[in-house]
């Protein structure tokens, strides 16, 4: 306790000094012919926006010589922080947002043309982590959800699927279906500027995969038939456009999950027939749009169910629900090659690990952060999962096994059969928590 007032008198401190004298000190240069120390810092440990002081010597007061940087060795990733005063002695700064992955991080320094310097102490840092509920607390009485718009605190959700984030418009589109011709068929636009849900692409029916791209939104339906894939827009009011002639099933027999491959510029869709499983791809810059669809692998000699995600390298990924377990495909020349990325295959259970020694239950919706670590929708268990790119499967929220809907901190947090996820740009995840009619936030940081 003592140590922790200590820090806060020692920051306040600083803080007033140099408001006070902002305008007042005299220019005082770095000197070339010195090195550049670091002799302490405070607090030891923070998050984001955290006020830092690096105590030492030789920093002159020109704020833009100074480069001061966060080492995360976990990630192999260097951040840098937000100079708000220095003196020749003293620098306060800021601490940006992931800087460190609850990990020790070294921190750098480094004035003018001076070399590198690093504190000899490490830095804590801990990452700010919380679980919300953005749209759907309100249910009926009997626990089940509806088709109501309006605002967050009114609107309702029935049993959302699939889930995507158009940052053109800030706004998730959420599909929700339970099979043809029963259960709500319907998806909801959540205006996140707004603060309003509101219902899209009437007619399209059942919606199943969703993903937006560049401002377009594209729907696949799972039992379309010839009406198989949808686009919608500002331009026709996210009303239902359909984007192929899928006359005949010439291409498509019933529909299911799509993503948008950022290498190749292609969509990615789930093709299934009565005895076959197949991943197609198409073009959707293409003049002829039906001319360049495509077989990019196939999954099974059986209709499977499976969901679909791709890497920052191209890389595509599918989870086989019944298999409990994911799936790499990597483009080689001509070929698509196929290896086992995490779960044991035909395994189900729960068990943190790397590759085939990690256990799922019924893994469906997979995305990707900027640093390429995969977040899965682990539904059976009742919890979301991180895969790194080298396969370690970890717990990221909820309790596992355990239904329920608690927010809060993200391993004391609940949800009831996850299904869909997306992330936004700034590393918020969103969850389809299907069984809770719920859209969950992720926040970290």
């Amino acid at each position: 306790m003592k140590r922790l007032i200590f820090s806060v008198s020692v920051l306040a401190l600083v803080a007033l000094f140099f408001a006070a004298c902002v305008d007042t000190v005299e220019p005082i240069k770095h000197d070339r012919t010195k090195p550049v120390t670091i002799t302490s810092f405070t607090p030891d440990s923070g998050g984001v926006a955290t006020r830092l002081i690096i105590f030492g010597d030789n920093f002159g007061n020109d704020a833009s010589l100074i480069k001061l940087t966060l080492f995360d060795p976990a990630r192999n990733k260097e951040t840098q922080a937000k100079i708000v005063g220095v003196t020749n002695e003293c620098i306060y700064a800021l601490l940006p947002r992931r800087a460190g992955s609850d990990n020790k991080i070294s921190i750098r320094l480094k004035v003018a043309e001076s070399s590198v310097v690093e504190a000899v102490s490490k830095f804590h840092y801990t990452l700010a982590q919380n679980v919300s509920t953005l749209v759907g607390a309100v249910t009926n009485v009997d626990g089940t959800g509806g088709e109501i718009n309006g605002t967050y605190d009114v609107a309702m959700l029935s049993l959302p699927r699939n889930i995507t984030y158009d940052e053109t418009t800030n706004s998730l589109f959420v599909t929700g279906f339970e099979g043809w011709g029963y259960g709500v068929q319907a998806i909801r636009r959540i205006n996140m500027t707004e603060k309003v849900v509101s219902s899209v692409g009437a007619g399209i029916q059942p919606p199943d995969g969703i993903v937006a791209v560049n401002g377009d939104v594209y729907v696949t339906t799972a039992f379309g038939h010839e009406n198989i894939l949808f686009r919608m827009n500002t331009n026709n009011g996210f009303s239902k456009e359909k984007f192929i002639n899928n006359l005949n099933d010439s291409y498509f027999y019933w529909g299911g999950d799509v993503v948008y491959n950022k290498t190749d510029k292609l969509l990615y869709i789930q093709s299934n027939y009565p005895t076959l499983s197949y991943i197609k791809t198409l073009d959707p810059s293409a003049t002829d749009r039906e001319l360049s669809i495509k077989v990019y692998y196939k999954i099974s000699d059986s209709n499977v169910s499976f969901c679909l995600a791709s890497d920052s390298k191209g890389n595509l990924y599918y989870s086989l629900a019944d298999q409990n377990a994911i799936y790499k495909l990597e483009k080689v020349g001509n070929d698509v090659i196929k290896s086992l990325f995490a779960g044991k295959d035909g395994t189900k259970g729960y068990k943190n690990g790397n590759g085939a020694d990690a256990l799922f239950n019924t893994p469906t919706k997979m995305t990707f952060d900027s640093e390429d670590n995969m977040y899965v929708c682990d539904q059976g268990n009742h919890v979301i999962r991180k895969v790194t790119p080298d396969g370690e499967v970890t717990l990221l929220a909820g309790v596992p096994t355990v239904a329920g809907k608690d927010d809060g901190k993200p391993l004391e947090s609940k949800f009831n059969q996850p299904r869909g996820i997306c992330i936004d740009n700034e590393g918020v995840i969103y969850v389809a928590d299907r069984a809770n009619h719920r859209i969950r936030k992720i926040s970290i940081e």
